[in-house]
């Protein structure tokens, strides 16, 4: 134990005692990362293996996955979270900064996503993790024009998870986050990025506070409120650089949920799965409502299944309408097409 700090200690402690096969579990945990590039601290694999105890024992009694084995929820819930880092336009999201897990200052030579955000402080912050009422505000009326910040992009590096690590200042907002993916290992593997885990089933949003206790993450917090609610909210509306979903809906539903919650030059991705050239080619009119701009499908294969997994990237180049969302229950009732 002479290499790992006292919070490692703990945290592999808690997961020996309930896991009396964690050494197997580590080194699936650390191998199966490995084939997408991305090399895990110590404590980053404690924290996964914790979250699956948690996930598991808690899906005994809600409705939380129908997947359960441990390969299966690595494979198909924590990978499948963090794949957008592994490809092409994906991986520029995130900045390659010279800071250790521990949070030292980030080096001069960052560069990424957002670069704009880099100095700045997040807009979001733990304290918003209480839903306020409130209608948004008259500036959020303009459809103006806005820059775009996403920089060149260079996928070639091996991620040193415990050493790279996204931009301070840069915020996610996962909707419809359910059990916490992808937004939960997306902030273990980047410890810096300030996420709010969005969903309107108040028993999830206590399971996902439960998890952030436990596993000790700073910087990220659980609302529970219905997009369409959230995003006239204006905690919410347009501050956020990245918005990702995994849930389950057409997309021009989907891009009414979560573009309101980007902010101009920031993204919204979609996890879908292979065959979306339909469902795109649909969405078309709702990304331009909303203003957004379809930038492309990523298509990505998750290591050692037969499971193909295609992220629609939406840029935000206008700010949304105050009309959209519509109330709650017609997007997915009546969608942009």
């Amino acid at each position: 134990m002479d290499n790992f700090s006292y919070e490692e200690v703990v945290l592999l402690n808690q997961y020996v005692f309930s896991n009396p096969v964690g050494s197997d579990s580590h080194a699936f945990i650390v191998n199966s990362f490995q084939k997408i590039r991305i090399s895990l601290s110590s404590t980053q694999v404690s924290q996964f293996l914790i979250y699956y105890d948690l996930l598991v024992e808690k899906n005994k009694v809600m409705n939380l996955t129908t997947i359960t084995s441990f390969e299966e929820v690595v494979q198909k819930h924590f990978i499948d979270s963090v794949l957008l880092v592994e490809k092409g336009e994906l991986s520029g999201l995130f900045s390659r900064c010279r800071s250790d897990f521990y949070g030292n200052s980030a080096s001069s030579e960052c560069s990424g996503f957002c670069k704009s955000s880099v100095s700045r402080e997040s807009s979001v912050s733990r304290e918003s993790s209480v839903f306020q009422e409130g209608s948004a505000s008259k500036e959020y009326s303009d459809f103006r024009e806005c820059s775009d910040d996403l920089g060149d992009f260079d996928s070639s590096e091996f991620y040193d998870s415990h050493k790279v690590s996204v931009s301070r200042g840069v915020s996610l907002i996962d909707v419809g986050s359910g059990a916490g993916f992808p937004g939960i290992p997306l902030k273990i593997i980047f410890p810096d990025l300030q996420v709010v885990l969005l969903d309107s089933l108040n028993k999830r949003v206590r399971f996902l506070n439960e998890v952030i206790e436990t596993l000790e993450l700073d910087g990220i917090s659980a609302v529970h409120a219905r997009a369409e609610d959230a995003a006239h909210n204006p905690i919410y509306r347009q501050s956020f650089d990245l918005c990702v979903s995994r849930a389950v809906a057409n997309l021009s539903s989907l891009a009414e949920y979560c573009l309101p919650f980007v902010k101009c030059g920031g993204m919204f991705i979609s996890y879908k799965s292979a065959d979306v050239e339909v469902e795109v080619h649909q969405a078309r009119k709702a990304c331009y409502l909303l203003g957004g701009e379809l930038s492309g499908v990523e298509t990505i294969s998750i290591p050692e299944t037969e499971i193909v997994r295609s992220f629609v990237i939406i840029k935000k180049i206008r700010n949304s309408s105050t009309e959209y969302p519509r109330k709650a229950g017609i997007p997915s009732k009546k969608p942009l097409h």
